[in-house]
């Protein structure tokens, strides 16, 4: 019986709310935007930049010491967040407000 109302749910969702010809089922997979080059260039060239940089810290404090070859590690990790949460959330939207309002008041 769940089969038979979420089939039923499905082809008067895709008939009379979005107005659609046919059926779901024999839709093709929707088309997606490309992709800003530009927007995912930027975060690249920062993580490119930090192993970089990483690998050089690592380096030289290997080098300074010769004792610290077996404490030396093998695997960094980089975590990347999708979202700030807290504090840093709110200085972001400190930071923004403050440039939106020095934006707007040059034009005016």
């Amino acid at each position: 019986m769940h089969e038979d109302v979420v089939a039923e749910s499905t082809v008067y969702a895709w008939k009379e709310i979005l107005k659609k010809d046919g059926y779901a089922v024999k839709e093709g997979w929707p088309k997606a935007d490309v992709p800003d080059i530009l927007l995912l260039k930027k975060p690249r060239t920062y993580l490119q930049e930090l192993i970089v940089s990483i690998r050089k810290q690592l380096l030289k404090k290997s080098n300074t010491d010769a004792s610290n070859e077996k404490k030396r590690p093998m695997v960094s990790l980089i975590y990347v967040a999708d979202q700030y949460d807290g504090w840093e959330e709110k200085c972001l939207e400190i930071c923004m407000t403050a440039r939106f309002q020095q934006t707007n008041s040059s034009y005016s």
